[in-house]
C-alpha cells in the first residue's frame, strides 16, 4: 500500500516538527534527507501539513520556520487516520452484507408465514362451505 508509505512520511516529518519548538527550513530539509526524504517529497510534505494547518510558517531575519500548531499535538497521524478509515469501511461492509442477509431470512419467514395463513383460510373455507346447516353448528368453533 503506497498510501500508507506516504502517510508514514507526512506523520514522520510532523513528529521530527512536534518535537522541535522551531525548525528552520533549510535544517530541516539537510535532516530529512539524511533520512531519505528528497527536497521535494520535503517541500510537499511541508505543503500538506500547512494546508492542514498542523504547522504553522513564519519568516524572520534567519530564514523560514516551522513551528506545530495545537492541533498537532491534539492529530493522531494520518497513518493511523488511514487505518481507521479503512477498518471503518471494512466493518460498515460487514454490516451492509450482514443486513442484506437477514433481509432475504425475513423475506423468506414473513413468506412462509403469509402461505401458511393463506392455507389456514382455505382450510376453513372448505369446512364453512361443507357445513349444511345455515347457523353452522356442524362446526366444532363451539362446544
Amino acid at each position: 500500500m503506497p498510501e500508507i508509505e506516504s502517510f508514514k512520511k507526512i506523520d514522520f516529518v510532523l513528529e521530527y516538527i512536534k518535537s522541535n519548538e522551531v525548525v528552520y527550513k533549510e535544517y530541516l530539509v539537510k535532516e530529512m534527507y539524511s533520512y531519505g526524504l528528497t527536497r521535494i517529497e520535503v517541500g510537499r510534505i511541508i505543503d500538506k501539513l500547512k494546508r492542514d494547518v498542523y504547522i504553522i510558517e513564519s519568516i524572520n531575519y534567519l530564514g523560514i520556520f516551522y513551528a506545530a500548531t495545537f492541533d498537532s499535538f491534539m492529530f493522531l497521524g494520518y497513518e493511523k487516520e488511514y487505518i481507521f478509515k479503512l477498518s471503518e469501511n471494512n466493518r460498515l461492509g460487514k454490516l451492509e452484507t450482514a443486513q442484506m442477509e437477514n433481509q432475504e431470512k425475513m423475506t423468506w419467514l414473513t413468506t412462509l408465514v403469509a402461505v401458511g395463513t393463506l392455507i389456514a383460510a382455505i382450510y376453513y373455507l372448505i369446512e364453512i362451505i361443507k357445513c349444511p346447516r345455515p347457523d353452522f353448528s356442524c362446526l366444532k368453533f363451539w362446544p
